[in-house]
């Protein structure tokens, strides 16, 4: 294997090549060396701007070809047209900022298992429904398929299907794909309508019991990125949302081998009777319109389910209980609706590591903001609560609440409050746009730069340090994500007000009591990598103190 950059003018071994890899970056000039023989390369990877690829015919024996390319101002497209003759490849994949051309025909990939396109296309051809060896296809986006997709009968893998560039009659056809086993559905909220959509979603229905091959199924919008989905508004349906009834209805016998299901821009009205078949399901991502405790007793007999995120349009009529026994391997569960109403009781979700809740606070009052049980959660390591508050009041009301679970950190930003909680160490993390106003007086002492970090990290003590003997510290540092961020870590009680003091201390007593009656294994287990990045002396001999005081 050879790894090529745009200074190297020759290179060794060039006429023994099979691997090559070009590494070109953004000069807008770089030739190959001039030594360098292609006709024997077998596997081709190439990183650079469109007009420096090499003409693609010079690889007459190409089985891999992978290539990243980035047009200009006077390049705005890249034709593959010469791709078809390629008769040994085997796995083409494309990324691009330009427009790619096909050609209108690909009969000659007779061997082409895997074709990947990353950027606009401006046609599919027409006879890529009969490439008789093509296992896996993920196109773009907003493209359209020509219809006779029943002809795919090999494929493994199918993303991204378009409902809303898609017809009808293609839709149907996804259930000759027997073979399926991942398939990647998105929609354009700019080109679907609630008809054209509803009677997607029907026949995606009434198909789906057909792809009894079928682990992985997700949906999501064409205009963000998946990871959008994830931060629908659950106050109220959104331009995003689909109304699922065809598919809670139609499916009579769901994918029995189904892992991965992932519906959240789907709006179902409850929980699909279907859900309770799946098995196999170790990750659910699903929104609907109410919840009652039968559902969540359904979903507690998964016994394969190990992420759930459940997002509920309306407040439940009474309290939703998890019951010891139930969701036995569930590791991560993410819960949002108006009002947080769980329950958890002894046993249940044993071996919970992660929890995370978000709902809304209109009143300072408001019954039920925290959910009942949480220390009946023998194996949660980390929760994090993101509330809408109405005014400052309500946010203190949601403060001194979370306050009594554990110690936190906590960001507010547009009315938004967003409070995160690590039972580690018993310090406390905060995301702030403006470190200087908290509330206390500091005094810097010190600065230091970070391992693998753009920004240094800033140390204060409080400014009471002599006058009260308050040992309160302070870390601050720019992120290097947002540098408008800054993460600050406190360290410590404050002595110099005695009020705030006191509200520190409940929490330090509470943490302390939970760690003291942790196992010998948990308390000197060693931190993770991500942790050790941001613990130094000061930090390892601070949690010393704590130990030997508790």
């Amino acid at each position: 294997m050879i790894a090529i950059d745009h200074s190297q003018a020759t290179t060794r071994h060039a006429d023994k090549v099979r691997r090559l890899s070009i590494q070109f970056g953004n000069v807008e000039d770089a030739t190959l060396p001039n030594n360098m023989r292609l006709s024997q390369v077998r596997t081709l990877v190439f990183w650079g701007v469109s007009k420096c690829m090499p003409y693609i015919m010079e690889f007459r024996l190409l089985k891999v070809i992978i290539l990243h390319l980035w047009g200009d101002e006077d390049n705005i497209s890249f034709d593959l047209a010469g791709i078809s003759n390629l008769f040994r490849l085997r796995y083409l994949q494309v990324t691009s900022n330009v427009t790619l051309k096909l050609q209108t025909h690909l009969q000659g990939l007779q061997y082409l298992e895997t074709l990947k396109i990353d950027g606009k296309l401006v046609v599919v051809p027409s006879d890529i429904i009969h490439l008789p060896s093509l296992l896996h296809l993920n196109l773009p986006a907003k493209t359209n398929l020509p219809n006779g997709i029943a002809h795919m009968t090999s494929l493994r893998t199918l993303g991204f299907f378009d409902l809303s560039c898609n017809s009808t009659e293609n839709v149907w056809s996804l259930g000759k794909l027997t073979n399926l086993q991942d398939l990647q559905l998105v929609y354009s909220t700019a080109r679907s309508n609630n008809r054209m959509m509803n009677m997607q979603m029907q026949c995606l229905g009434s198909i789906l019991g057909n792809l009894s091959n079928l682990k992985f199924l997700t949906l999501s919008p064409a205009d963000s990125s998946h990871a959008n989905t994830n931060t629908l508004l659950v106050a109220s349906a959104t331009s995003t949302t689909i109304f699922a009834h065809g598919l809670s209805i139609r499916v009579s016998s769901p994918p029995p081998l189904l892992q991965r299901l992932e519906l959240l821009p789907c709006m179902f009205s409850k929980l699909p009777k279907w859900i309770g078949q799946l098995g196999n399901l170790c990750i659910l991502k699903i929104s609907v319109i109410e919840v009652a405790n039968t559902d969540v007793d359904v979903l507690g007999g998964l016994l394969a389910l190990t992420v759930l995120l459940l997002y509920v349009l309306y407040e439940p009529a009474e309290w939703i209980v998890f019951k010891g026994g139930g969701f036995l391997v569930l590791k991560y569960f993410k819960f949002a609706c108006r009002v947080s109403w769980l329950k958890f009781e002894a046993g249940a979700m044993p071996n919970l590591q992660k929890l995370k809740l978000r709902f809304d606070v209109r009143r300072p009052d408001q019954h039920g903001t925290i959910p009942v049980g949480i220390e009946h959660l023998s194996g949660l390591e980390e929760i994090s609560a993101k509330a809408e508050v109405a005014d400052d009041l309500c946010k203190r009301f949601v403060e001194s609440a979370l306050d009594k679970v554990w110690l936190c950190t906590r960001t507010f930003e547009n009315g938004c409050f967003d409070e995160h909680y690590r039972n580690k160490h018993g310090r406390k993390e905060l995301l702030m746009s403006c470190p200087a106003e908290d509330g206390f007086s500091w005094r810097k002492y010190g600065q230091r730069e970070m391992p693998g970090a753009l920004h240094p990290r800033h140390y204060y003590r409080c400014a009471h340090v002599n006058s009260m003997c308050c040992g309160a510290l302070r870390w601050v540092q720019r992120t290097d994500g947002d540098p408008s961020l800054f993460k600050v870590v406190y360290v410590g009680l404050h002595t110099c007000s005695h009020e705030y003091y006191q509200q520190q201390l409940t929490w330090w007593e509470s943490a302390a009591s939970s760690s003291s009656q942790q196992s010998p294994d948990k308390q000197s287990s060693t931190p993770s990598e991500s942790e050790r990045v941001d613990t130094d002396e000061n930090d390892f001999t601070f949690h010393q103190q704590i130990s030997k005081h508790t």
